[in-house]
Formats: C-alpha cells, sequence, structure tokens
C-alpha cells in the first residue's frame, strides 16, 4: 500500500517525489514533496493565515470536538485512515503490526476530548482564557499562543511524539510547521489528513514535511525555518544532543527554543516485594514497561535494581521476568532491529557470555530480548528493543549512588516498595538529574497527556497570558 509523507495547506501547488522503505514487514512508497525554500515560505504564510482566519476564531470547545472526532475515526479499524497506518508503519517505524496496532489504541485514547480538557484545565486553570478575556485574579486575563510553532523530530523516537506536537499547537491556537522523522513522516501526514476529514479549514494551519537536516542542499531552506523565525513564534525540538544543538545555532535569538533531548528509565524494587506471590506479577507489569515501543520511549526502563535479602533472589526474579517477557514476545513481537542495533546486542551478548563462564552475570533470551543478570553494576550504554539489565544491590538506597553518573538522563523511575519508602525516595529522587516522573512498575509507560512533559507544562514557553486591569 501507498501513502502519503506530507501535509500541505489546500491551494499551494509542490513537486512530488516517492521514496521507498522496506522491511521484514513489507515494501512501501511514500509520496513525499520536494522542499525548498519557496514552499516553506508558502506554507508558513498559508498557515498562519489559517490561523488569523480559522483557528483564532474557533473556540477552544470546538477546536477539541474536531480533535477529538479525528482520534475517535482513527480508533475504528474500518476507518481507511486507520487501515493506511496498520498497513504502511510497520514498514516505516519497523514497530511490529500487533505493537503498532496497540500504540495506534493508546494514541487515540490520549487525545480524546476529556484528556484533553483536563490537561487544558491542568495547564491554564480554564480552557476559555483561550478565547478571550475571562475574569481571573489579576482581573481579567486571556491566554495567546505564538503565531507559529516550528516542530523538529529526529530519528528513532516514539511516532506519537509527532502528532503530540501536532495536537498541542492546535489546543493553544497555533500554526504549526512540522519536520517529521525522515524515517517515519507517515503517521503524523495520516493524524493531519484525519483532522482535515473532520475541518478542512482547521487542517490548514498544518504543514508538514520531511528534509535532510544539516544538508547543505537544505541550507536556504533551514535558514527560512529557523533564522527567520520571529519573537512570537517558536522552535520546538526533539531528537539527539547533536541534534539540539545543530539546530539550536540555527535559530533566531529572537525565537523561543525548546528542547527535549533524550531520556530513559530504571525500575528500583525493595526486598519486602520479592515475594512468592508478587514476583510474577511484578515481573508482568515489568515486561509491558520494558516492551512497549520495543523500549525506545523515555519512559522506557533500562535498568532494574533489586534489593537483596527478599524471598525471591534477584537472579531468580530476573528469569522470572525473562519468562514474562517471552509471553509478550508472543502476543508482541519485537519489531525490525536495524542493523546497528542488531550489532550492538550480539556484542554485548557477547560481553556478557564471557562473563557468564566466571559467575558475574547470567543471560536469559526471551524471544526478541535480552535480559542480563548481573553482580558487578557495571552500568552500560542503553540499546533498547527490550534488552535489559538487572542487578542487585545491597540495600536500595545504593541505587541513588550507582545512578549518579547518568542521571541527568533519567526521566522516569518505577518504583516498587511500601508506601513510606515510596515516599522516601520520590522526594530523593525529585531532587536529582532531570527525574520528572516517579510511578510504579506497570505505570511507567501511561501517563496522562497533563502530567508534566519532563518536568515542564506542556504549554510552557507557548503561551502569552494579557491582563486587562480595571
Amino acid at each position: 500500500m501507498d501513502s502519503r509523507g506530507y501535509f500541505i495547506p489546500a491551494g499551494i501547488g509542490f513537486k512530488k517525489e516517492n521514496t521507498f522503505f522496506r522491511n521484514k514487514y513489507g515494501e512501501v512508497e511514500i509520496e513525499v514533496c520536494s522542499a525548498n525554500r519557496q514552499l516553506v515560505e508558502e506554507c508558513i504564510r498559508k498557515i498562519i493565515l489559517a490561523r488569523e482566519n480559522c483557528l483564532l476564531r474557533t473556540s477552544i470547545k470546538k477546536i477539541v470536538q474536531i480533535i477529538d472526532k479525528a482520534s475517535s475515526n482513527l480508533s475504528d479499524e474500518k476507518y481507511s485512515l486507520r487501515k493506511e497506518a496498520e498497513d504502511v508503519l510497520p514498514v516505516t517505524t519497523g514497530l511490529s503490526p500487533q505493537m503498532l496496532s496497540l500504540g495506534m489504541d493508546a494514541l487515540t485514547t490520549t487525545f480524546r476530548k476529556e484528556n484533553m480538557l483536563n490537561m487544558l484545565y491542568s495547564e491554564l486553570g480554564d480552557p476559555k482564557y483561550l478565547d478571550g478575556f475571562r475574569k481571573s485574579k489579576a482581573g481579567e486575563s486571556k491566554a495567546l499562543g505564538k503565531e507559529l510553532i516550528v516542530n523538529v523530530f529526529g530519528s528513532g523516537g516514539v511516532p506519537g511524539l509527532q502528532v503530540m506536537g501536532i495536537v498541542n499547537a492546535l489546543l493553544m491556537k497555533s500554526a504549526v510547521f512540522s519536520k517529521p522523522d525522515s524515517g517515519e513522516p507517515v503517521l503524523p501526514s495520516i493524524y493531519a489528513r484525519a483532522i482535515a476529514d473532520v475541518d478542512p479549514r482547521l487542517a490548514d494551519a498544518i504543514a508538514l514535511f520531511p528534509w535532510k537536516g544539516g544538508d547543505p542542499e537544505f541550507a536556504d531552506l533551514e535558514a527560512c525555518v529557523f533564522s527567520e523565525r520571529k519573537e512570537n513564534e517558536a522552535v520546538v525540538v526533539f531528537g539527539s544532543d547533536e541534534t539540539i544543538r545543530n539546530v539550536k545555532k540555527k535559530v533566531s535569538p529572537e525565537c523561543a527554543f525548546i528542547a527535549y533531548p533524550p531520556r530513559t528509565g530504571l525500575i528500583m524494587v525493595a526486598k519486602e516485594k520479592l515475594t512468592k506471590n508478587n514476583a510474577k506479577n511484578l515481573a508482568e507489569r515489568m515486561a509491558w514497561d520494558i516492551c512497549m515501543y520495543d523500549q525506545k520511549a523515555c519512559f522506557s526502563p533500562q535498568y532494574v535494581y533489586l534489593e537483596e535479602g527478599g524471598k525471591v533472589s534477584p537472579e531468580e526474579f530476573a528469569g522470572i521476568l525473562s519468562k514474562e517477557m517471552d509471553r509478550m514476545g508472543e502476543k508482541f513481537p519485537v519489531g525490525e532491529l536495524t542493523d546497528i542495533a542488531k550489532t550492538r546486542i550480539n556484542e554485548r551478548r557477547r560481553t556478557y557470555e564471557l562473563q557468564e563462564i566466571i559467575g558475574s552475570a547470567k543471560i536469559f533470551n526471551p524471544k526478541g530480548g535480552l535480559v542480563i543478570f548481573e553482580r558487578n553494576r557495571a552500568l552500560e550504554t542503553p540499546i533498547t528493543y527490550r534488552t535489559i539489565h538487572v542487578m542487585s544491590v545491597n540495600i536500595l538506597s545504593e541505587v541513588l549512588g550507582l545512578i549518579k553518573p547518568f542521571e541527568k538522563h533519567v526521566q522516569t523511575v518505577g518504583i516498587e516498595a511500601g508506601e513510606e519508602e515510596f515516599r522516601e525516595f520520590s522526594d530523593i529522587l525529585s531532587l536529582r538529574g532531570d527525574v520528572s516522573r516517579i510511578t510504579t512498575p506497570g505505570n511507567m509507560y501511561r501517563f496522562p497527556p497533563s502530567a508534566h512533559h519532563d518536568g515542564r507544562k506542556n504549554f510552557d514557553g507557548f503561551i502569552k497570558w494579557v491582563d486587562r486591569i480595571a
């Protein structure tokens, strides 16, 4: 099945090209547009005009209803764009069809009316501040989103982030221009088309198409996208540290710049929770966190720390976790591994096979994954693709010292402990590095849209408040 990797507002002409994706799930031909400065300028002019003529004149209630309807349509397996997503996205994302279908259900649930309203109330106090002046503690106040938000997505991330960038901009009544992940430009295009099916005028405030970032061929285009942005605009980058640095250098200093670098997760388990009755359930919950999106998400745990002294030993628990991941692998198989990932996983496996011989580690091989139990507590660079390090500690507080070298990369921590200990470690971790989400295993991949993103409100840096004081 063929598909599109762009979304251009109606009435703009452009040259079409084709690019091919191929993996174990098949081959697809994706239609893309030939990116150039002229196209960027036309798109930005058109989407800003659509903001003025449509977004700013549409109530936030109506905007929420439109996005809700688009999400509802995409949750229907009979809807043509949902069918397209399930046919094409396994090839472009590398996720298995089963995991992709699960992810689509999660995505379309996230951007439903109740969830969006909860986020708006959490962020603004009252969504109607976006419609005009309303009574406030300052007298009367209104909230104005940026005129334009430019989203840049690096490679290899979770596809749903690209949809979040579109939705959040529209909720702020901002025109949105997105550079999708060049390796996966289809899902944001599908979502934009789903919005257009509900309300074409609202969709005219969206433009997205990929190009090869940093390529000298697109220097003039990137000057337009980044260097010429103004004070009432914003550039948001989701990507590697290198991608963030490269884009930031190009962005006008007048323009707001917000970056979301790579993040990861870890799990801590107290000894009193390592019991015969709790171990299987705990391992099953962990398996969901590890396997969801093949461990590529910012919430995905890469390390599990188990306190010694429980009824189930850390090594025994590693075997139980492997069995639960094996069951997950049957229901939701791991996706297509990149050549780099295959090499890294094989290197990691060979390293620990040698350590297994001398008794300092043990390897388990669930379907499509790798569980490494180790006693030397060595910290390794995360590989993802369901590769998890399980480590024992004498007391759980040791973890705070072990993670110090990389705590600035930790976003989400799952803690399985008694209530008092859970609260104690939550308080300590909240002061450390970039930890911004603390929960229990099995809930690391579940979080509402109203949750803060990397410790920020979702609309931070995008909203200007205006007060009218009598």
